[in-house]
């Protein structure tokens, strides 16, 4: 099987079986949110942006730097696998002595034995990020989806099991935790990797060159992804902080399920052809506009159906989920024409660029903090929405030196889709205040306006000839006759 088609098999795998992880994931949260209240949500947030970040430092861009490597050997593997379990071990130890500092950072609304717990986990994804980072390199997704499936389902068991006996955030850090090792643990056992605790300073140079600004800038983006987090949960209500992580989840749920597993096909797809221009920018504005137009739909109609939705699933109690859930919306439907302007820089190897591009961002990411912050949270939602459409327009300056794909080539292509998803948001909106005024039940009003305003978006799409599979085949077909 030649590369495009393998890239095929493994793009149809992976969106497939993140979307059933995704969904297995959703179903767990679901459960617990019914659960346990905001604020244990609220706590666990802080828990998990802890991790987030020093995770960022672990992984220190290596795996990305092992990914477009052409040849690789066990050399390569051991020093990247025993330089991430020091500096895994090295960040525990410090977040274990700095843990109260922490907890009375954040008011002492997270008990700083629960940061200790939470941070091994940080050992344990040192310990098989290698293993997933192969499969990925090799395209087997299906692998992947099925372990992460196993984990998933087990460890969600344990944590609904332990919510019904009243463990209360400890069942949210169990399940954690024991997905984690979980699936370490399997992937040990499925890949055959056989790494050693060698660091060769050779090959840590190398990769350290192209993965240290994206280390640094991977760094920033944690901090600045997190720094909503860290502000609500600092200045405001702990149920205000569990309502946004929950609408910045949900926000981000179509995007794990459909841009980031074709961006792990995309990615090593792409690096093929580093050094052809005009076939990169052939296939990166095919899987743009793919992309883009299967998330917008779904956002769209997301975001106008999120009350009904949480009334059914998560009941009252979660309803200020909504209005957040809105803003951030329009900041996800922007999201693939970010991520893959950015990935060009990955793929074309401009780390210096790409960290330059990320520290312009983050100031005017803190300006507009400052700004914005005594006007209150909303003020700061929106903010992010605004922060969002300046972005665009800096990365596409550097898509046009690169790849010479301008931001007003960009948005004809994608001009289209926002007509169609224009249409089906006006359909849906209308079609919900008749079935409201009919009586309908939240359930059925969710049924009829997702499913019809869908069916109203592919028809239409079907009819214009937007067709993302007829894109795909393209691509394969354009690889396989080298054009």
């Amino acid at each position: 099987m030649n590369i495009g088609s393998k890239a095929i098999v493994a793009l149809v795998w992976n969106v497939f079986s993140s979307g059933l992880v995704q969904f297995i994931q959703v179903v767990i949260s679901l459960i617990l949110a019914r659960l346990l209240t905001p604020e244990l949500f609220g706590a666990y947030a802080i828990l998990i942006m802890i991790n987030a970040f020093c995770q960022i430092i672990i992984e220190s861009g290596l795996v990305s730097s092992l990914i477009r490597t052409k040849t690789l050997t066990i050399r390569d593997y051991s020093t990247v696998f025993t330089f991430q379990m020091i500096i895994s071990i090295a960040l525990y130890f410090l977040i274990y002595f700095a843990s109260e500092q922490i907890s009375i950072f954040f008011n002492s609304i997270v008990p700083f034995h629960f940061i200790k717990i939470t941070s091994l986990i940080l050992i344990v994804k040192a310990f098989y990020s290698l293993h997933e980072m192969k499969l990925i390199r090799d395209l087997n997704f299906k692998l992947i989806a099925t372990l992460n499936i196993i984990s998933n389902v087990l460890a969600g068991a344990i944590a609904i099991y332990l919510a019904l006996h009243d463990y209360g955030i400890l069942s949210l850090i169990y399940m954690l935790f024991i997905q984690s090792s979980v699936y370490g643990i399997l992937l040990w056992i499925m890949v055959d990797l056989p790494v050693r605790c060698i660091i060769d300073i050779k090959s840590l140079k190398g990769h350290l060159k192209f993965g240290s600004f994206l280390m640094l800038s991977g760094i920033l983006d944690s901090i600045f992804q997190q720094v909503y987090q860290v502000i609500i949960g600092k200045y405001f209500l702990l149920s205000q902080l569990a309502f946004y992580n929950k609408a910045t989840t949900y926000s981000q749920l179509p995007i794990q399920m459909i841009v980031n597993p074709v961006n792990s096909v995309v990615y090593p797809f792409l690096a093929n052809f580093s050094e052809d221009i005009v076939k990169l920018k052939l296939y990166y504005k095919k899987i743009l506009i793919t992309t883009f137009f299967l998330l917008t739909p779904i956002m769209v109609v997301s975001a106008i159906l999120m009350d009904n939705l949480i009334l059914c699933l998560l009941t009252d109690k979660w309803i200020e989920i909504a209005p957040y859930f809105r803003i951030l919306a329009l900041v996800a439907i922007l999201y693939p024409v970010h991520y893959y302007n950015l990935n060009i820089l990955k793929v074309l190897g401009k780390t210096k660029l790409f960290f330059a591009l990320d520290v312009v961002k983050k100031a005017i990411i803190v300006i507009s903090i400052f700004v914005v912050l005594p006007f209150g949270l909303e003020a700061l939602l929106w903010s992010q929405v605004v922060n969002s459409i300046i972005f665009l327009f800096l990365n596409s300056i550097l898509s046009k030196r690169l790849i010479d794909y301008a931001l007003i080539d960009q948005f004809l292509d994608l001009l289209p889709v926002m007509l169609l998803s224009g249409i089906t948001f006006a359909f849906c909106i209308f079609l919900k205040s008749k079935l409201i005024i009919i009586g309908l039940s939240n359930f059925l009003v969710l049924l009829c306006c997702g499913c019809l305003s869908l069916m109203v978006y592919f028809s239409l799409a079907y009819l214009f000839k937007l067709n993302p599979v007829e894109e795909i085949k393209n691509i394969k077909k354009m690889y396989d006759t080298g054009y």
